[in-house]
């Protein structure tokens, strides 16, 4: 969803890792050892345990336009379309 502005997540608040980012220097920095997600719900890690480890907010970028790409099954048939030429003009248009 294109939103044209940026949303501040309130603190602790557990969501969807479906599509985020983290600085590669920021795994290596606060992971023990370096990169490791600790334990197995990656969602929590992501969204409340390294922002309170960071000290920085979970932010929307609203102005982004993110895609996921396939899951393996899609793969095949997804690789025989332009689907990626397609979003790239959609991301020209916005």
């Amino acid at each position: 969803m294109f939103m044209y502005n940026d949303v501040q997540l309130p603190a602790n608040l557990q969501f969807s890792v479906s599509c985020f980012a983290y600085s590669g220097q920021d795994l290596i920095d606060h992971c023990d050892p370096p990169g490791y997600i600790e334990g197995m719900y990656d969602e929590h890690f992501f969204s409340v345990e390294m922002p309170q480890k960071l000290n920085r907010p979970n932010i929307i970028v609203g102005t982004s336009l993110v895609s996921h790409y396939t899951f393996y099954p899609q793969r095949e048939h997804i690789e025989g379309t332009n689907i990626l030429d397609r979003y790239r003009v959609a991301s020209q248009n916005l």
